[in-house]
């Protein structure tokens, strides 16, 4: 049982890896490859009989790569039609989304990550998450539905090789950009979770609590390690 698991986790990281840095479909890789395994098949350099041993776990390690690869196609599309759409639009934006995170506060400002439900009424990017940056003086809690008018922004890319890249980092949390709000948000909805996800939220920040309390700062890392 482990080596199938091993053959569809590496075929997954390779559909991902595939689809963020070489940006380009693996299947029609896959496919040139298996030209070419017929063609050596066919002339005797490769035997049929090793091939067939293997061929459930050649199979699943090619369906899942070419999903992970499709997978992420689709999400690179998406930030790239959102950004050029945005864009293309007014300054200004109005979005109405959920808050999925607790507060992070900055020197100036606080920041939280929103799952969005609509952005100036179109539902295109419905479930696409963004960072919102406000003043210091909101407060959203986790749950919040929310609506506000801001500026949105494209997140860094790294420029340099091996720089960190701050805009794929996002992407692996599926966020897709940031939005500087002007006012205060308005506040729709109370508890506009799974309210399962609402009590374990809660849970997490007890927890976080009580290793400030007891481990001060020394529980940064604990809560690196125990609540990511």
């Amino acid at each position: 049982m482990k080596r199938p698991l091993i053959w569809i986790t590496v075929g997954y990281i390779t559909g991902i890896i595939w689809g963020l840095y070489l940006k380009t479909s693996i299947a029609f890789i896959f496919l040139l490859v298996g030209g070419i395994s017929i063609l050596f098949i066919k002339t005797g350099i490769i035997e049929l009989k090793r091939i067939s041993k293997y061929r459930g776990l050649i199979i699943s390690f090619l369906i899942v790569s070419v999903i992970a690869n499709i997978h992420i196609s689709y999400l690179e599309n998406k930030h790239k039609n959102l950004y050029r759409e945005i864009q293309e639009k007014d300054e200004t934006i109005e979005v109405i989304g959920t808050v999925i995170t607790d507060e992070k506060e900055t020197t100036y400002k606080k920041n939280y990550t929103i799952k969005v439900e609509s952005i100036d009424g179109d539902k295109k990017f419905q479930g696409t998450n963004l960072i919102v940056y406000t003043s210091k003086e909101t407060t959203l809690r986790y749950g919040n539905k929310i609506r506000f008018k801001g500026t949105y922004e494209e997140a860094k890319r790294g420029t340099n090789y091996q720089a960190f890249d701050y805009q794929e980092y996002l992407k692996t949390k599926n966020v897709y950009g940031i939005v500087n709000a002007k006012l205060k948000p308005d506040i729709l909805k109370e508890k506009n979770l799974n309210p399962f996800l609402i009590v374990i939220n809660g849970i997490q920040k007890k927890i976080k609590s009580n290793l400030d309390e007891i481990l001060g700062e020394r529980a940064k890392i604990t809560k690196g390690i125990l609540l990511r």
